[in-house]
């Protein structure tokens, strides 16, 4: 019998690591539990061990994602090398503006917050922009949770640009 990685639930303030091909972590924080998984941020903060205090920085790399936190939390291993390994108790989500995800079809499609709420529409000039790396620049980002192979493709696009 395989055994899951975290039996806990991942609940908003909770710390993670996840660790990357080159063999250093990097660390981000769940943000909200929406329908759809999570939306996590991840810092802009890497290290050799899998050791992070909230004290080295609160800069994110990009802007905050959905996730797929049952496949990258709970499953086998071939989803990647996640743990949550602290909860921020104190953590109240802050610089959120950006954090908008759309879903839907046809000419207009709704807007979600980072909380799962729909707080309006775009049209179809501004579908357009709506891209899956959009977290790293401008425009929308589909409402739909990033697997553990995703967020590693931001987070190299993103080291790629600096």
């Amino acid at each position: 019998m395989k055994e899951n990685k975290s039996r806990e639930r991942f609940k908003p303030g909770d710390v993670f690591y996840l660790e990357l091909p080159d063999g250093r972590y990097a660390f981000g924080r769940c943000i909200s539990k929406v329908s759809i998984g999570h939306i996590v941020e991840i810092f802009n903060y890497f290290s050799d061990k899998p050791v992070f205090d909230l004290g080295l920085t609160n800069e994110r790399l990009f802007r905050p994602i959905p996730l797929d936190s049952w496949s990258v939390l709970r499953c086998n291993k071939r989803d990647g090398n996640w743990k949550v390994i602290g909860h921020d108790a104190d953590f109240v989500p802050t610089n959120m503006e950006d954090a908008l995800y759309v879903y839907g079809t046809g000419p207009t499609r709704k807007v979600v917050n980072y909380l799962g709420q729909i707080v309006g529409e775009v049209s179809s000039k501004e579908v357009d922009k709506i891209t899956i790396y959009a977290s790293l620049g401008e425009g929308y980002m589909y409402y739909s949770p990033r697997s553990h192979w995703a967020v590693l493709e931001l987070i190299t696009r993103k080291l790629d640009s600096l």
